[in-house]
């Protein structure tokens, strides 16, 4: 049995956003998600800034495996290092531990209709959100970054 104490935990709408702008980052988890409704693959990325105030702070961005996207699928790997000339099997070990310089964005929340969401109080919230080219390869990086 595990103690959980919800109304003293607060909710996910409630974290504490970092301001817009870019952040030196790297991948400490890939976590790998079928959707339910279209049954296509998608990767949640977590990154830990790793430089500047927010260090430790985690972001998240999704990666969805359809034709339409893999464009960004491209981008995205090319910008965390890795080789985009031939085809691979693409597996999330690949990235763990790479980095890039990740451009977020603050938006009002929406839900699937475009409606903005609420949290529990009611209140309309905001959430970090990677742009289509939000990733940028980290060059000249001080020998302290950890990547």
């Amino acid at each position: 049995m595990v103690f959980v104490d919800f109304p003293n935990i607060p909710d996910n709408e409630n974290v504490e956003l970092v301001p817009a702008g870019s952040y030196i980052v790297k991948v400490v988890d890939v976590k790998e998600c079928v959707a339910k409704s279209t049954g296509n693959k998608f990767w949640v990325f977590v990154f830990e800034i790793v430089d500047g105030n927010y260090k430790g702070t985690i972001l998240k961005d999704t990666l969805f495996f359809t034709e339409r996207a893999f464009p960004r699928v491209k981008l995205v790997c090319s910008r965390l290092g890795l080789p985009v000339d031939n085809a691979v099997d693409l597996m999330p070990s690949m990235l763990i531990g790479k980095g890039c310089i990740l451009t977020v964005k603050v938006e009002q929340a929406r839900d699937a209709d475009g409606l903005p969401k609420r949290n529990r109080e009611g209140n309309e919230y905001d959430i970090n959100i990677v742009p289509f080219a939000g990733y940028a390869r980290c060059e000249n990086i001080e020998e302290d970054v950890p990547f």
